[in-house]
């Protein structure tokens, strides 16, 4: 059942500020960096301008139509032509108005934005940008056009550039970076004066990375300062029962709490000078597993009408721990199929996760939103989640626990299993969970995705998120062995983490 509070209170001034929320933060622009950060190009017959692209790993560009990148790929320090088209109106064959846009330099999932605007007609004026809504913008399709977005900013993971989730009441959106305005500078988030909870209104292009959507480009317009500030938005909760309060600084006549977790109760407010203390209390937890919840915690203020009324709302997540486990053996906790706590060896390590193994069984640790690579092949770590399945495979699907026990910087590998042709058909036909097993083929890379035709059957190995260091695609035509970890099966593939490439 839902538990909702509410608590009111007399308007104050906001006079304290606490220290913003800690943990673990995406930094953007770190692998890749541009100097300088904006180019101005006249209306027609413009110069060439250059940039000097600094970056840490192979990089791309992405530009529009109307300006040529030369080159527009590289790796490590690269002096990069820009060049303009003439900036002509198609309607009376004269020049248009000025226009704006941005060519980004990708590298690793990270990217850095260079800001390019071209004189026009100032009687002409700029193409309007449309307003959308969330939901409006999670459907259009990735161009570089831009939209106008207003919401609340959640969940801010980086004060420096600006990482954080915009939410209007028809979804939410991650922002990855924001410009101080339209061409202007990045890494100056600070300045701007943003905090959790500002209803923000910003401008930027449906963009995407590793499938989820995302805002590219943005650029501030403006905000709307918060009603409510917090201490933090995050709390760890030992596994009995207890008390944890909320640090607020209110601004609004109006304080409300909300949560749909029957285990948190809110006991009551306390005042100690401009700082109005939200204390709930939580009750034992006696599964295996941690749990999490989420508070809503939001300030009203009251205008003369219901319309004239401001809201703003703040999130913040509560985890407390569990009991967990005794340490198994990884074969004994796939047979089990429960939570489990285990101690193992990283022995393979794709995008999304990494292989476990101890001396009874390997299982694969995965990462729905993706793998930050913290531990790498070699090290020794504790893991402890739910043991399930998926194609076949055994996984553990968002572990709520990984611990480094020892660092290691390699793995001395078993002797590979051989695939061959009916070895490969063997694996596809058959039926049950598998066994992730160390492996070794021969076979000719191509495709889309570059899975590996082996000669004699038609089920192919599939790369299963492999890492852009292994550089797959410059195999494609050319017979090559790979070994690595085999984890699933589908239709038509079986799908395998590599961990080594050896052309023929």
């Amino acid at each position: 059942m839902k538990n909702i509070s509410k608590i009111f209170l007399s308007a104050f001034a906001c006079l304290a500020l606490f220290s913003a929320c800690t943990g673990q933060t995406e930094e953007l622009g770190t692998s890749v960096s541009i100097n300088p950060e904006s180019l101005n190009f006249d209306g027609t017959n413009a110069s060439s301008e250059t940039v000097t692209v600094t970056a840490e790993g192979e990089w791309l560009a992405v530009a529009p139509e109307w300006l040529t990148v030369s080159p527009n790929f590289g790796s490590g320090t690269t002096t990069v032509t820009i060049t303009a088209a003439d900036n002509i109106d198609p309607a009376d064959n004269a020049l248009a108005a000025a226009r704006t846009a941005e060519i980004t330099f990708e590298v690793n999932g990270k990217y850095a934005a260079l800001a390019v605007s071209q004189e026009g007609d100032p009687d002409k004026a700029p193409a309007e940008i449309r307003k959308v809504t969330v939901a409006e913008f999670l459907a259009l399709p990735e161009t570089q056009t831009y939209y106008e977005l207003t919401g609340t900013i959640s969940n801010l993971a980086n004060t420096q550039y600006g990482n954080f989730d915009l939410v209007d009441e028809t979804g939410s959106v991650y922002c990855y970076g924001l410009l101080t305005g339209e061409g202007g500078q990045s890494g100056q988030f600070a300045s701007l004066g943003l905090a959790e909870g500002d209803l923000l209104t910003l401008r930027g292009r449906r963009s995407s990375y590793g499938g989820t959507p995302q805002i590219g480009g943005a650029y501030y317009v403006s905000h709307v300062p918060s009603l409510l500030v917090v201490g933090k938005n995050s709390y760890e909760l030992e596994k009995e029962a207890g008390t944890f309060c909320v640090a607020t600084v209110v601004k609004g006549d109006v304080i409300l709490a909300d949560t749909e977790a029957d285990w948190l109760k809110l006991v009551g407010t306390s005042q100690d000078g401009d700082t109005t203390r939200v204390v709930f209390s939580y009750s034992e937890n006696t599964g295996a597993a941690p749990r999490s919840a989420a508070v809503t915690l939001s300030s009203v203020r009251f205008g003369e009408t219901e319309e004239d009324n401001q809201t703003s709302e703040i999130n913040v997540s509560v985890r407390q721990m569990g009991n967990t486990p005794e340490v198994s053996s990884i074969a004994d906790a796939i047979s089990a199929n429960a939570y489990a706590n285990l101690n193992g060896t990283i022995t393979a390590v794709c995008e999304r996760g990494f292989i476990l193994t101890d001396a009874s069984a390997s299982i694969l640790i995965y990462y729905s939103a993706g793998y930050d690579g913290e531990y790498g092949i070699g090290d020794e770590v504790q893991v402890a989640g739910q043991v399930g399945s998926y194609n076949n495979g055994p996984q553990i699907n968002g572990p709520d626990i990984v611990k480094l026990i020892k660092d290691g910087d390699s793995y001395d590998y078993p002797a590979p299993v051989k695939l061959d042709a009916s070895a490969i058909d063997a694996l596809a036909g058959a039926s049950g969970l598998m066994t992730i097993t160390y492996f070794e083929a021969t076979g000719t890379p191509g495709g889309q995705y570059h899975n590996i035709a082996v000669n004699g059957t038609s089920v192919a190995l599939a790369f299963y998120y492999v890492p852009d260091s292994f550089n797959v695609g410059s195999y494609d035509g050319n017979e090559i062995t790979v070994r690595g970890y085999y984890i699933t099966r589908q239709s038509g593939r079986i799908n395998f983490i590599v961990t080594e490439i050896q052309a023929e």
